[in-house]
């Protein structure tokens, strides 16, 4: 988070879960990381930002997290060209 331009953000994260407070923070990661770096709403939405997406420098892969096998099927659609 710190390399993608969160540095103070990344800390105060940090510092709230070795509290233990987990819950904040969870809440403090900033809307705008979880836009630059998670495919997050509906499927126009997700092909959309897919198009423009390039793997960050030294990325060697992409984590998958779905709730459920119609959203497999879009990831398994867009790495497939469709």
């Amino acid at each position: 988070m710190a390399r993608r331009g969160f540095p103070a953000e990344a800390a105060r994260i940090q510092e709230l879960w070795l509290a233990g407070r987990k819950d904040e923070a969870v809440a403090a990661v900033p809307d705008e990381y979880l836009e630059e770096n998670a495919f997050i709403g509906d499927e126009q939405r997700i092909r959309r930002r897919w198009a423009s997406w390039s793997p960050p420098p030294l990325s060697t892969g992409l984590i998958v997290d779905v709730p459920g096998v119609e959203e497999l099927r879009l990831a398994a659609a867009l790495r497939d060209g469709s």
